[in-house]
């Protein structure tokens, strides 16, 4: 099978005769494991799972009677997702990647403001506005796991993760950073240069 190739022209895109897209435009992709990828325009409706109808509990409880020592651990960054995983059979929590915490839309700004910081104290002051976020993280993870091991990687720092992508992002920053009272402010200018440092 030929598969259409996917043309980028400035801020559009096209992708074989039939679909194109632009900046902006939501797509939905599935790529099973199985079978051929498919595409579409528009943003799909997600639903919440049902491990029930998933068929994923009763693999559990085949291979547990083959298997003495099998455990299911997931990764969960989040109370809600460590529920999830226990209602799809998980026994703990494999990993969680406290990084993740903070790509939360009302938080990625306060892990750059830590990262931007030019002082200690003014890395001090962000890391105390990160503190109560990742307590009140942890608790939820702690209390929804209920004595189950939960194995956290305490920070893996990708620094570039953290920073802004796009031009929204940007402005986000700039317009956050220019909210804090007594901080020196920064330029776009500013903040591009020591991103690329």
């Amino acid at each position: 099978m030929v598969r259409p190739a996917m043309k980028i022209r400035g801020k559009k895109a096209t992708l074989g005769p039939e679909i194109a897209f632009e900046e902006g435009d939501y797509i939905t992709i599935n790529v099973p494991y199985y079978g051929e990828p498919q595409i579409w325009l528009g943003q799909a409706e997600l639903i919440e799972p049902n491990p029930k109808d998933s068929g994923l509990l009763d693999f559990i409880a085949l291979a547990k009677k083959q298997m003495k020592a099998f455990h299911v651990r997931a990764n969960s960054d989040s109370a809600r997702d460590a529920t999830m995983a226990l209602l799809f059979g998980a026994e703990g929590i494999g990993l969680c990647r406290t990084e993740h915490m903070f790509f939360l839309e009302k938080r990625i700004n306060v892990i750059r403001e830590m990262i931007l910081s030019d002082t200690k104290e003014d890395r001090i002051k962000a890391l105390d506005k990160l503190k109560p976020m990742q307590r009140d993280d942890f608790y939820g993870l702690f209390s929804a796991m209920a004595g189950k091991e939960v194995t956290i990687r305490l920070l893996d720092a990708p620094l570039h993760e953290f920073l802004p992508h796009n031009a929204a992002e940007m402005e986000a920053l700039v317009e956050y950073l220019g909210t804090r009272k007594g901080a020196k402010k920064l330029s776009k200018a500013e903040i591009q240069a020591r991103i690329d440092a």
